[in-house]
This record gives structure tokens, sequence and C-alpha cells, in this order.
């Protein structure tokens, strides 16, 4: 799922950063909007050149080792799998506090240690005098109050029937992340109906021309997963 990220004004002067193409430095940014909140995700190149590159003709995995050789980026296996981690990330984004936690392992340590000492340049140069505030590592202590409220029936009840067209559930998850790092006032009722009624409804039932490649592309990946069933000799 693409974030929605901030860039820094320095990000355009910098001299690392100038060496690349044009389309590198879009498709690095594109990497950020793909990214959770500890700047990793899949290392997918064909569904990267759908989603950030759909009508540039390039070679999507070719880019990703050029930002790998610039140490902008970190490809790295856990498991079979291949992931990216964008190593200056968490210094230069403070993702939305509703954001879930990243799903993805994190990348060996020797990997990391080398990319930040490599990157050490790039990362004081673009964090400059607008350095934001450190986020906040050590979460809060639990609400019993607002856990009692959010396990009552008939209280959860009357939430799904007061706003119908939120997914109740999937909000009250995104509260108790939230409430790990930040505190609300103690209003609880208050709160839960103020946050259901700023969410976001489900996206409407309807596709462009990046979804539809991206069906395909899945349709494709899923397919290619089938074992080929053998012919049964007559």
């Amino acid at each position: 799922m693409a974030r929605i990220r901030t860039i820094k004004p320095e990000f355009f002067t910098n001299t690392q950063l100038n060496r690349l193409t044009p389309l590198h430095r879009l498709f690095f940014i594109g990497l950020w909007t793909q990214a959770d909140r500890e700047g990793r995700l899949k290392d997918d190149p064909d569904r990267l050149k759908i989603v950030l590159v759909p009508s540039d003709s390039c070679d999507a995995d070719k880019i990703c080792s050029d930002l790998v050789t610039a140490n902008l980026i970190i490809r790295y296996h856990v498991k079979g799998e291949t992931f990216i981690v964008i190593p200056t990330f968490t210094q230069h984004q403070r993702p939305n506090s509703r954001e879930l936690p990243s799903i993805f392992p994190a990348p060996p340590k020797h990997h990391l240690n080398h990319s930040q000492a490599s990157s050490k340049s790039f990362q004081n140069a673009l964090e400059g005098k607008g350095r934001e505030r450190e986020r906040k590592e050590t979460p809060l202590p639990p609400l019993p109050k607002f856990e009692a409220l959010i396990s009552d029936p008939t209280f959860l009840t009357q939430l799904t029937t007061d706003h119908p067209t939120k997914n109740v559930a999937a909000e009250i998850i995104k509260m108790r992340n939230w409430l790990k790092y930040n505190r609300a006032k103690k209003n609880w009722i208050r709160f839960i109906n103020n946050w259901l009624l700023n969410a976001r409804d489900p996206k409407p039932n309807h596709e462009d021309k990046t979804s539809a490649a991206l069906r395909e592309y899945q349709a494709k990946r899923d397919a290619e997963k089938q074992p080929t069933e053998k012919a049964i000799p007559q």
C-alpha cells in the first residue's frame, strides 16, 4: 500500500543524488511511498516498475542495483525472500502514528553497518537545520478504561451502527497503535467517535490502468506458483 511521505529541499541539491539520472532520483522517491514505517519493502522489481514508473521504458532491477551502488538502499535475503530497506529512512521520515508496524524482517546487521558508514555524508547533508524531534521509541503504559470500552460488545455494536461506512475493527487496531506512543483526552467515547468520523471510508471499487496492470501481474505470479499437472497416460 502506497503511503504519503515528505521530501526536504536539500534533496534537490545533494551532490550524491545529482550523480544519478532524473529517473533514478524519481524511482528512489517512489520507493519511500512503498516502504513501511521502518523503510522496508519487498524487493519485487516487476511490481515496482508498474507502480512507480509505469510509463517509462526502463529496467527496474537495474535501477535498484544502481541505488545499491550509490548506498541509497540495501537489498537483502531472509528465509529465501528478498527485501529492500532504505537505511536513512527513519532519520528523514516521520510516518503517521496510525501506520502499522513493519511486517518485514530487519536486514542482517552487517548490511546496515556497512551502508550507514558509507552514507554518513548523505545523511548529514539532508538533515540540515530542519531536523525534526526524535520519535518516541518507548511505548506508553496500557489504558484499562479504553481497553474495557472497546471490549464491550454493546458499545462495539453501537459504533458499527453509528459509523456504517467505516471498518470499526481495523480502526480500533490503529487507535491502539497510536495510543502506544501518544496520549489523548480521557473522554474515550468522544475520542473513539471522533477518530471514526475522521477515518477514511473504504476505497470505492474502481480500477485504473495501474491497478489493472497490478492485477494482471499478480495473476501471472499466482499462475507460476501453480504446479504443472502431469498428463495421465491413456
